[in-house]
């Protein structure tokens, strides 16, 4: 695995990088940054979010391959920390 492109520019609320070395990788990358603002708000409204994402406290989303292994995230945290969640690609290289 490439070390990770961040696509830039980011979100209101989310880092998103990819590794450049995978099939499809940016379009990927694209197509979330495309609707991921709106899936999110969503989620704000059904679980009464009101705060602590934005600008100083963006979800870092880690677009990659790792063989057979399964997503995961790392929590989030209200103090600017970040949540980190990895989201694997589907193809191989």
């Amino acid at each position: 695995m490439a070390d990770p492109v961040e696509l830039t520019p980011p979100t209101q609320n989310f880092r998103i990088f990819y590794d450049p070395t995978q099939t499809n990788a940016l379009a990927n990358a694209l197509q979330f940054a495309r609707t991921v603002e709106a899936d999110f708000q969503t989620l704000t409204r059904w679980f009464v979010i009101a705060d602590g994402f934005g600008p100083n406290n963006r979800v870092t989303v880690n677009l990659i391959y790792q063989g057979n292994a399964s997503s995961n995230n790392h929590g989030y945290h209200g103090d600017g920390s970040r949540l980190t969640w990895s989201a694997l690609l589907l193809s191989r290289p």
